[in-house]
């Protein structure tokens, strides 16, 4: 809701593709040990870009009528660095890169 997304059809689909990319990472942790397949996580990250999307959109997009303040902006870059420091830390532990080869 930070840039203006309030249709409530809108926010519990952003809401569903989160939980999905919660999902496909907990598949991943569960069934795939480290080094193997990394199926489920790339549909992880296909599954949390959606939001992301969304909201690139909205902050930019075609028809967005009023631009936030530009402190959301860096709210928004600083809440995209932060979010995918979990996805790159998996990835790295998946492929047994450095400190997370054991």
């Amino acid at each position: 809701m930070l840039v203006g997304i309030d249709d409530v059809a809108a926010l519990v689909g952003l809401a569903g593709a989160d939980a999905a990319m919660i999902g496909f990472g907990w598949l991943q942790e569960r069934y795939e040990p480290p080094g193997g397949s990394l199926g489920p996580f790339w549909l992880g990250c296909l599954a949390g870009a959606v939001p992301w999307v969304a909201i690139a959109v909205y902050f930019a997009g075609p028809g967005a009528d009023l631009h936030p303040p530009e402190f959301v902006y860096v709210i928004f870059a600083s809440l995209f660095v932060a979010f995918n420091c979990f996805a790159v830390n998996q990835w790295l532990q998946y492929r047994r890169v450095g400190p997370w080869r054991d």
